[in-house]
């Protein structure tokens, strides 16, 4: 397994890997606002605009699949 910063096109499948790890978890507990909200936090764009800005995503890799994100937001704390 490699970590490693995102770079603009793992966006869609660090997207991809966020919501099914959403759906799986914790989506069943939340109201359609709520999985509507996050939604748009796990989109592809958004991660686009969060990583040139000052929050760190790194993803891990194996055999060159994205199997897992987190994001440090302005370095402080663990975001998304």
């Amino acid at each position: 397994m490699k970590i490693r910063a995102i770079v603009e096109r793992d966006t869609e499948a660090v997207s991809a890997v966020c919501m099914a790890s959403f759906s799986k978890s914790v989506a069943d507990t939340l109201s359609e606002e709520g999985i509507s909200t996050f939604a748009k936090i796990a989109a592809s764009d958004a991660f686009l605009k969060r990583m040139k800005e000052d929050n760190l995503i790194l993803v891990a890799e194996c055999n060159g699949e994205i199997e897992g994100v987190i994001e440090l937001k302005e370095g402080c704390h663990v975001f998304c």
